[in-house]
């Protein structure tokens, strides 16, 4: 077995735990948006907690996302290669303590001008307001514990260990769905009950990583050394790195403070539609960037640009063939998922169509929020944050843009294909210039496999339409079971049609997804 074929298994074994871990707390999370929209409906609390949880919730995207790990693991990797242990462990200690006096700093700042905060994302006024700050100050601890779950996560990617990370974010998940209902139900503290048990699955989420450090050799030092060279470097990335991968958040923000002064329910059936057409992002673009990113730093750091060249193309093709069915199965399934996902307590009929149009628009920019995660680590692995900080910058400012005009012509739906375009523009901007950095990016390769893919998948979207239609007519959908084994059969077929597609198509990521599965059935 030749390098690249082991680094091919490597990732996509990273890339499994971390999908299937990803999937498993999304599943957890929507629970937690049914349950919420069930018990609250679609009016003043739904949104209150949905923009309180706006500032923790992109805290955790975005540092425990990937900000912190991808500056951290270039630096500590280097460390942990050439068997600096003392000097590795000394760096990690130094940004560990650094970051928990940050984030305690920036809790007090936030605790003390939360309503300036709420001012500043939301357009919201009296009661809508008044419970949203009282909400965010509850949840604003939660971002201390993230701060240093991201730091942990680094060291633990560093030594290519993915699992502390996959079941943390399981653990924050079902702890703020068990733990809220709790609060809110038995013990009677209504939406603030949520609120609570995000703390609590932020305190969860950094437990799952406390064990494994010990295991690979981690020793806690209340120690800072700013007199060390991998400090500097660390922080002299952090800053580009956080603004390069909070583009796609920072456009979320700029939708949600346009769409709080659309009216009630408007901020809550934007965020359920975002949540679930940006599936295909978290599961597909987020695990494989993140799992290729070590094998990337390390071919470009040593030299080995056509290994380098290779692990793009692979990570960048897999994201296609994975992203694509995903979006456009999504716009299939759309009305018949809302149904069944959302459908009883306060959530009414007249609320599907809305929320069914925000997924269809904001599926569009899928594909280009998903490859832009790719994008991002592939100019990182060089050590180049300045590039893709300045184009998501720019793709920003073309949101905020968008959105101004959109919003006027198309009201909501406006802003969420404001939302859309500017990821796709982001994408096509990263891509041309990472080709000027490093040459010949294995161009033939990636189209061929994206026209496939895109062949498959529109096969795949005219089944699953026709398919939708005549399952409507004969089943009784007034009915939960019967909702529920509506989406079953459409998910079912939708992924057999697609594979049959694409192995008629013959394509090459075919075989590797067929080889995983064979390499698990044989060892079972």
């Amino acid at each position: 077995m030749d390098e690249s074929q082991k680094t091919a298994q490597g990732v996509m074994k990273a890339s499994t735990i971390m999908a299937i871990s990803n999937l498993v707390a999304s599943v957890v999370g929507f629970a937690r948006n049914i349950i919420i929209s069930s018990i609250f409906g679609m009016g003043i609390e739904n949104d209150a907690y949905i923009s309180a949880f706006t500032i923790p919730d992109f805290v955790y995207t975005i540092l425990v996302g990937g900000a912190l790990s991808t500056a951290f693991i270039p630096i500590f990797s280097v460390y942990i290669a050439t068997g600096e242990k003392e000097k590795g462990l000394r760096m990690g200690n130094t940004v560990l303590n650094l970051v928990a006096i940050l984030a305690m700093v920036f809790c007090l700042i936030g605790e003390i001008f939360t309503p300036q905060l709420v001012n500043l994302f939301m357009q919201f006024e009296g009661e809508a307001f008044d419970l949203t700050v009282k909400l965010t100050r509850i949840m604003f601890f939660q971002c201390f514990f993230m701060c240093l779950t991201g730091v942990c996560m680094g060291i633990m990617q560093s030594y290519k260990n993915f699992v502390p990370s996959a079941l943390g974010s399981i653990y924050y998940n079902i702890s703020i769905v068990a733990f809220g209902v709790l609060l809110s139900q038995v013990f009677g503290l209504g939406i603030a009950g949520f609120s609570i048990s995000v703390v609590i699955g932020a305190v969860a989420n950094l437990a799952a990583h406390i064990r494994p450090m010990h295991k690979v050799g981690y020793k806690y030092q209340p120690v800072i050394d700013m007199k060390q060279e991998g400090i500097r470097k660390f922080f002299r990335m952090l800053g580009p790195v956080l603004l390069g991968l909070s583009v796609n958040h920072i456009n979320l923000l700029v939708n949600q403070y346009f769409a709080s002064g659309l009216g009630d329910s408007t901020v809550s059936s934007m965020k359920n539609a975002q949540s679930i057409s940006q599936l295909p992002v978290l599961i597909f673009g987020s695990t494989i960037s993140l799992s290729i990113f070590p094998t990337m730093s390390e071919h470009f750091a040593t030299d080995r640009k056509d290994e380098y060249r290779k692990d793009f193309s692979m990570s960048f093709r897999t994201v296609f063939f994975l992203t694509i069915p995903a979006a456009l199965g999504i716009v299939a399934l759309r009305t018949p998922l809302i149904r069944a996902m959302y459908l009883q307590g306060e959530f009414q009929v007249k609320d599907i169509a809305p929320m069914a149009m925000f997924m269809l628009i904001y599926s569009i920019g899928t594909i280009g929020y998903s490859e832009q995660l790719v994008l991002n680590r592939a100019f990182f692995s060089t050590r180049d944050t300045k590039t893709p900080m300045l184009i998501n910058v720019a793709c920003l400012l073309l949101n905020v843009i968008f959105s101004m005009i959109f919003v006027r012509i198309w009201g909501a739906n406006g802003l969420a294909l404001a939302f859309s375009a500017a990821g796709i523009a982001s994408m096509i901007m990263l891509a041309v210039f990472l080709k000027r950095k490093v040459g010949q990016l294995r161009g033939r390769e990636i189209l061929t496999s994206a026209i496939k893919t895109t062949i498959a998948s529109a096969v795949m979207f005219v089944a699953l339409f026709l398919l939708c239609r005549m399952l409507e007519t004969m089943m009784p959908l007034e009915r939960k079971v019967f909702q529920l084994l509506e989406v079953g059969i459409l998910f079912v077929v939708g992924v057999a049609v697609f594979f049959v597609a694409a192995i008629v198509l013959k394509m090459k990521e075919v075989e590797s997804v067929k080889s995983i599965f064979l390499r698990k059935f044989k060892k079972g």
